[in-house]
């Protein structure tokens, strides 16, 4: 019987590494598989994040537009900045013309700088400040109403990839002090 054994042994010795060598292909396959999946999980992540930071950007734009409409109206300035496509920083007093037209605002306005000291976006470079690939116009348009103002805050961007993304926050604002 021992003889019976060894003897079907010696007749299947290779399969032994053919066994070995096709459970060693599906671990590799497994694991190829795994790592394209963490990396596109990662690439992913990257867009998300600049969604929500694009997303508070152009919130921020909204937020100052409507700061600044409040002073005029408070100063006795008037209720509207005009009609076109503007700048604006978190400490702007002025909304700043860049066009009338919106792919030529797209094409002059500049890359917002990030500066880690004060945590803030804007548009002054240097001093430790970050370039960002964000970009933000203020569109504002007066509507059928001279009481009301509509206000889009596009913030615009290219992803490492090349793809291009664009948030745009719409709002409206109204003469709270009519005279």
């Amino acid at each position: 019987m021992r003889n019976r054994l060894v003897k079907n042994k010696k007749g299947e010795s290779g399969q032994m590494l053919a066994e070995t060598m096709v459970a060693l292909a599906m671990v590799v396959i497994g694991l190829l598989g795994l790592m394209a999946l963490l990396s596109y999980a990662i690439g992913l992540n990257k867009v998300i994040a600049d969604q929500y930071v694009a997303t508070y950007l152009a919130a921020e734009g909204v937020e100052v537009v409507k700061n600044i409409i409040d002073g005029k109206v408070a100063d006795g300035q008037g209720f509207g900045a005009g009609e076109g496509y503007f700048e604006v920083e978190w400490n702007s007093a002025e909304v700043s013309l860049i066009s009338a037209a919106e792919e030529e605002a797209k094409s002059l306005t500049r890359s917002l700088s990030f500066d880690p000291a004060s945590k803030r976006y804007s548009y002054q470079s240097g001093g430790g400040a970050e370039n960002t690939p964000f970009k933000r116009i203020i569109r504002l348009q007066q509507s059928d109403s001279p009481e009301k103002i509509a206000v889009n805050s596009i913030v615009f961007w290219k992803a490492r990839a090349g793809g291009t993304f664009e948030i745009n926050l719409e709002d409206a604002f109204f003469n709270w002090k009519v005279q």
